[in-house]
């Protein structure tokens, strides 16, 4: 098994992930108990099972595994009672049935794809419903947002049923995906490239490093914190165009309260994130 791959795929069955096997020339690795993995020099795929636990195991696996992956993205079918059976979406909002999270992958690479809300639901669902649903794509999310930033890690669905009882079999569920493969390729090439670009176009600058140290010795961030205010940064660098200084001069605290370090932190956070939502 190759430690040099940078593409994470993480499909939910074999009759998804078959057509990028096959396209990619993926072969067929060991891979923890319940869990298949195929990879080659530049791409590794795995197939954790249904279900959003299910996911969040096997992509834990795989990005802990595979220390070089550069970003992750989730390719599986989904069901919709609005959209048309075979229509290809890149997910910007996902939300979680169960906990009433809502998680925002960042969509910054620009790309002809159809944008799509997921909803992600426990149990098979059957009935009408404005958003796409399926069963992984939180559990994805919240396991890869451990190791990656938001722009690195994407979801592409595709409609497979309108939210009936129908069930496709094995070559239905190929069939349908293998229609969006070329898009899909391209999107996942075009994507790591921009992201490639990203990490070696938008690195901060000495002045700009001076400006984010000197802004977090007057507050405290965990390690954790740090990283998202790290990020949260650069994407909003990349996307006003705005240097860190103006950004981080639009916090705002209530004069009237008295605010420790470690809640200070929380408000800046909390005040850029919702800054990047609202782009």
């Amino acid at each position: 098994m190759t430690d040099s791959a940078r593409i994470l795929l993480v499909f939910a069955l074999y009759s998804e992930a078959k057509p990028f096997i096959e396209a990619l020339s993926l072969k067929s690795q060991p891979g923890a108990k319940g869990l298949q993995v195929f990879s080659n020099v530049e791409y590794v795929a795995v197939i954790t099972g249904t279900g959003k636990v299910s996911s969040a195991i096997g992509t834990t696996y795989a990005l802990a595994r595979f220390s070089s992956i550069f970003t992750a993205v989730n390719i599986g079918l989904c069901g919709s009672s609005i959209e048309p059976v075979g229509n290809l979406f890149l997910i910007d909002k996902i939300t979680d049935e169960d906990t009433g999270r809502t998680f925002y992958p960042d969509i910054l690479s620009k790309s002809e794809l159809k944008s799509g809300i997921l909803r992600t639901v426990s149990q098979p669902f059957i009935g009408s419903c404005e958003d796409l649903i399926d069963m992984e794509s939180s559990g994805f999310y919240e396991a890869a947002s451990n190791f990656l930033d938001t722009h690195q890690i994407q979801l592409l669905k595709i409609v497979s049923d309108k939210l009936d009882s129908q069930v496709l079999d094995k070559k239905s569920v190929q069939g349908v995906v293998s229609q969006n493969l070329e898009p899909v390729l391209t999107y996942l090439r075009s994507h790591f490239a921009f992201c490639q670009d990203l990490q070696t176009s938008h690195a901060f600058s000495s002045t700009d490093l001076e400006t984010i140290q000197n802004f977090l010795s007057e507050h405290y961030f965990t390690v954790t914190e740090e990283h998202r205010l790290f990020s949260v940064l650069e994407n909003l660098t990349v996307q006003t165009g705005q240097p860190i200084q103006t950004l981080l001069a639009q916090v705002s605290f209530n004069p009237d309260k008295t605010y420790t370090k470690k809640q200070r932190a929380k408000v800046v956070l909390n005040q850029l994130e919702c800054l990047l939502q609202q782009l």
